[in-house]
């Protein structure tokens, strides 16, 4: 008999938690909402008067290959936590990884300000024989929910199929602060 008990019992138990859940809405088994946000770069609005020169080059420009810092080859938002410190947002995220965002980007602000009708973004094939490769490597991209962004960045113009190098230089550029404090959305764009 005490097998038969020890039964009922746990039968019991599991339709009283099963009445327990039901009437509760079974809220504990819902899922909740995630409150993870995803952001992408987006290209600038604005076009440089000059945009003759660098027609006369190449017909045709591909971005990349390019290198970011490891710290920056995650999805969580690296922001400045102090001189030597990263932290990472919890809930904002790039919605691509950062080196795909920036290669695209890139891409995008070169066919604006050049007027270029070909642009390729690497490992893409070009489509013209001769070309020109914008090559870059980021260092350093974040600051504060507050503050400036800082974009550390060495890049070089490569003509191809030669590999002459026809400029190179890095430079640092800071990003004013975004006009809403503390905001994500801001500081991203």
């Amino acid at each position: 008999m005490p097998l038969k008990m020890k039964s009922a019992n746990a039968f019991s138990l599991a339709a009283l938690a099963g009445l327990v859940l039901g009437q509760s809405g079974c809220s504990v088994l819902q899922p909740k909402a995630d409150p993870t946000r995803f952001y992408v770069l987006r290209a600038a609005t604005r076009v440089p008067e000059n945009q003759a020169h660098a027609n006369a080059v190449a017909r045709e420009v591909r971005v990349g290959p390019g290198r970011i810092a490891g710290y920056l080859e995650v999805t969580p938002i690296a922001i400045q936590d102090g001189s030597n410190r990263v932290r990472y947002l919890e809930f904002d995220h790039w919605a691509e990884p950062l080196s795909k965002g920036l290669n695209r980007t890139l891409g995008e602000n070169l066919c604006q300000a050049l007027n270029f009708k070909q642009v390729t973004l690497y490992p893409d094939p070009v489509a013209e024989p001769s070309y020109c490769e914008v090559r870059y490597t980021v260092y350093r991209f974040e600051g504060t929910l507050n503050g400036p962004v800082t974009l550390d960045v060495s890049w070089q113009l490569v003509q191809q199929p030669s590999g002459n190098v026809l400029f190179g230089t890095r430079s640092e550029y800071v990003i004013p602060a975004p006009g809403q404090q503390h905001d994500p959305a801001a500081y991203v764009k």
